[in-house]
C-alpha cells in the first residue's frame, strides 16, 4: 500500500491540541495503530489546527457520520486499497438536529 504522512501532537484525546509538529510515515496498518497513541491530523498545518492553516496532505480522508455503516462502506469501497478505523467518538450519540 502507498505510504502517507500524519502529523502528531504531544498529547492524546485533548480537544484543544493545536500543535501537530511530529510527522510520521504510515506504510501499513501496524504503523497507523502505533501512531494512534497521540492526537494526529492528516494535513501539514501552518500554525494551529484549522482549515485555513492546512498546507498539504498526501492522502484522502473520508469521515462518515451516520450516513452508512462500516460494513456498507467496506462493501462499496472494497475494491480500493484503504485503511479504516473509527474515531474515539465513534460510539457516542450524535445530534440528529441538522442546524
Amino acid at each position: 500500500m502507498r505510504t502517507f504522512t500524519i502529523y502528531r501532537s504531544d498529547s492524546y484525546q485533548n480537544k484543544y491540541s493545536v500543535d501537530f509538529h511530529e510527522s510520521v510515515q504510515i506504510s501499513c496498518a501496524d504503523d497507523l495503530k502505533a501512531a494512534n497513541d497521540k492526537d494526529f491530523v492528516f494535513a501539514c498545518m501552518n500554525g494551529r489546527r484549522c482549515r485555513a492553516n492546512a498546507v498539504s496532505a498526501d492522502c484522502l480522508i473520508i469521515d462518515i457520520d451516520q450516513s452508512i455503516s462500516l460494513a456498507e462502506f467496506h462493501q462499496i469501497y472494497g475494491r480500493y486499497e484503504y485503511y479504516s478505523f473509527t474515531s474515539r467518538n465513534h460510539q457516542k450519540p450524535k445530534s440528529t438536529d441538522p442546524t
